[in-house]
């Protein structure tokens, strides 16, 4: 029994598989918030992972920050980002178009291996402990494996001398049959 690297755990990947990432990320809704005169839209991120569920919810400018801190950290980063936008950034239509620019921005980013497993995106998306989640899991589910496999009986001193006497017939008769 082999423990996982945290990636193939994250992408729940095997050798032949197909990679698909352990993260779900969906941009549940938006809501307009702030005072009448400076208005902004919030997008509800509900984030779900084997270990557990979460919504956080982000401005458009914290979506822009993580593609900076992506950028930044990953040179080969280069899934485009939805523009900004001055003027009726408020109407109906942009921010559902937005809110789907925003979740094929998130799908892209999480497709990519590298950055599914990456400290930043998961911060982003309030689940910054998940490689401890997959960590503790990887050492728990390697317990049950050996925890399977031990057999009681292999603990008693007349199994161990049954072994050790087995043991020394096995070689005599190699060194018989030499």
């Amino acid at each position: 029994y082999v423990l996982l690297r945290v990636e193939a755990w994250v992408s729940h990947t095997l050798k032949n598989d197909e990679k698909k990432c352990g993260i779900r990320a969906v941009i549940t809704k938006t809501e307009t918030r702030g005072p009448y005169t400076r208005p902004f839209t919030v997008y509800f991120v509900h984030t779900k992972t084997a270990f557990k569920v979460k919504s956080v919810c982000k401005r458009f400018s914290d979506f822009k920050e993580l593609d900076a801190q992506l950028k930044r950290k990953f040179s080969s980063f280069n899934i485009q980002f939805p523009p900004d936008k001055l003027f009726n950034s408020m109407t109906p239509e942009f921010v559902s178009d937005r809110r789907k620019q925003l979740q094929t921005y998130l799908d892209e980013a999480m497709a990519v291996p590298e950055i599914a497993t990456c400290r930043e995106l998961h911060e982003f998306l309030g689940i910054g402990e998940y490689n401890e989640d997959v960590k503790r899991e990887q050492i728990e589910q390697e317990r049950r494996e050996r925890k399977k496999m031990h057999k009681p009986e292999d603990d008693k001193p007349e199994t161990y001398l049954k072994m050790i006497e087995k043991a020394k017939l096995d070689g005599d008769r190699v060194a018989e049959a030499q």
